[in-house]
């Protein structure tokens, strides 16, 4: 929802910049500006702390001496670990078996991975009966390419018969013609 009366302003234009000597002043003077503001803030906080000094010191002057003289007790520093040395003990995480690496694991798979890997060796299982001709879609396919070679080669005996005819035809043209040819001389 919108706020207020006049709603937001959200689709104004954009200011964008030209050229790269216009990005360069504007980030100079927000340099400049960001300066100006710490150095106002700056000068307002030494005021405010000199202020506060003058008058700390007038009411005690022997504090800042006392602070000073006194030895500092500092306090041990825990290393920061990187890396932890020792494990975490999690008590709901349950605890290795040591098994000797000739055993071997019993997995216990769920009812969907059991059926996914029965239909997969039923898939193989399959696929290996079809390139040995055992189902009946092999079967199929096999007497189809049976039939498909049976009618190649009619059709080839075919056209060998026909071509040979053909040459006979032919050498019998040539021969007449030349008989022709012979007897005219």
């Amino acid at each position: 929802m919108r706020g207020g009366k006049r709603g937001q302003h959200k689709g104004r234009e954009r200011v964008l910049a030209e050229n790269e000597d216009d990005i360069i002043a504007r980030n100079m003077m927000e340099r400049e500006e960001k300066k100006k503001r710490r150095d106002s803030d700056e000068e307002d906080s030494e005021e405010s702390e000199s202020s506060s000094e003058a008058n700390e010191s007038e009411s005690e002057p022997d504090r800042e001496e006392i602070m000073r003289n006194m030895p500092v007790e500092e306090k041990p520093r825990k290393p920061r670990r990187a890396v932890v040395d020792e494990e975490i003990h999690n008590l709901n995480r349950a605890p290795k078996k040591n098994n000797p690496q000739g055993e071997r694991l019993e997995v216990q798979l769920s009812g969907r991975q059991k059926r996914e890997l029965e239909e997969q060796k039923a898939k193989e299982a399959y696929f290996q009966k079809t390139l040995e001709g055992k189902t009946p879609e092999a079967k199929a396919t096999l007497e189809r390419l049976a039939r498909i070679r049976a009618q190649r080669e009619e059709a080839a005996r075919r056209r060998k018969e026909q071509e040979e005819a053909r040459a006979a035809m032919e050498n019998r043209i040539k021969e007449q013609a030349r008989l022709k040819n012979e007897g005219k001389k």
